[in-house]
């Protein structure tokens, strides 16, 4: 029942969203916007199934530590 929740809500989100992209013809948007969205609908179903998935904050922190190191060091010491 969840799973089809979940569709549902997608499904209602995205015909919502990308008719309007479409309509102004903004088509790097609607690039940007389907890889985005698409990320969170599998991790979103990721989720709800239980599947063993890395921490979205772990990545970013490992991505984003080395600037935050060089802007310690370099310029705040």
């Amino acid at each position: 029942m969840k799973i089809i929740a979940l569709s549902l809500f997608f499904i209602i989100l995205i015909y919502f969203q990308v008719k309007g992209l479409i309509k102004k013809k903004e088509w790097k948007e609607l690039f940007v916007y389907s890889l985005l969205m698409s990320i969170g609908i599998l991790y979103s179903y990721g989720v709800l199934l239980d599947l063993d998935l890395p921490n979205p904050i772990l990545i970013l922190s490992d991505l984003f530590k080395p600037i935050y190191d060089y802007i310690f060091n370099q310029l705040l010491a």
